[in-house]
């Protein structure tokens, strides 16, 4: 992975856009369907339930989450 397309224009299919977080390039690259409610609320992936719930799978796996790019 060299390079991410952030350009919102580019998906005609969602209004608003959520931007993902982490480092390129990526060990990992965690993809979610689309942003939920509390995505779009504050602006940043994974920021709700789901995200405590990734985080939480990560710490029991080992994987540092700052070694993974994550999208919408």
């Amino acid at each position: 992975m060299t390079s991410i397309r952030t350009d919102k224009n580019h998906f005609p299919c969602h209004a608003q856009g959520v931007e993902g977080r982490g480092p390129v390039p990526a060990d990992v690259m965690i993809v979610g369907i689309m942003p939920g409610r509390d995505e779009l609320r504050t602006g940043k992936v994974y920021s709700g339930q789901t995200g405590k719930l990734l985080d939480a799978v990560m710490r029991a796996v080992n994987y540092p989450m700052d070694s993974c790019y994550v999208t919408n």
